[in-house]
């Protein structure tokens, strides 16, 4: 599968998210074909960078593999420009959740727990994406901490709805 066109691309994804499955299937194809997986390059808006790795004593493993040409473009997609770092943490670093998502100098740091399901994983990473998103808007990370501490609920809510619509993106295997 393949798209004439980024603008061609983004209109299946406004209609997979509207619930169009023949669009869901397209878009899906498109992002998680064997091409994909296999290295093949992705165009990107934006100078996002990535990092993998453990957490803070850096022994920290996850069964799972992040799919890093589908990442970078859901981080494209959701007009993410910032550098985005993607650590796995023990549950006792994140208790209570399953991820996390903080944005300090100019980066977005997202926590993913490891011993999660694959689809599990896939998720939250989706979820901490969107928070991603949503916070660079604010261009300014006290900006961000300040207005989502005033209404945290809006900006879960907004992220969960967010994580719905792109359900069909393989970040992980």
């Amino acid at each position: 599968m393949s798209y004439a066109s980024e603008a061609e691309f983004k209109a299946d994804l406004r209609r997979a998210a509207h619930g169009d499955k023949k669009a869901q299937r397209r878009a899906g194809a498109f992002i998680d074909g064997r091409e994909r997986r296999n290295g093949g390059t992705v165009r990107s808006q934006g100078s996002a960078g990535f990092d993998f790795r453990g957490g803070r004593t850096g022994t920290v493993r996850s069964r799972h593999t992040i799919v890093q040409p589908a990442l970078r473009h859901a981080v494209a997609l959701l007009g993410i420009t910032r550098t985005v770092e993607i650590l796995w943490v023990n549950d006792d670093d994140i208790p209570g959740a399953n991820g996390d998502h903080r944005f300090m100098n100019d980066t977005h740091v997202i926590r993913l727990r490891v011993g999660q399901t694959a689809e599990a994983t896939r998720r939250t990473l989706v979820h901490e994406l969107a928070h991603a998103a949503s916070a660079g808007g604010y261009g300014d990370p006290g900006a961000w901490k300040r207005a989502y501490n005033a209404d945290p609920k809006r900006y879960e809510d907004e992220a969960d709805e967010i994580a719905r619509v792109l359900a069909h993106l393989k970040l992980v295997t």
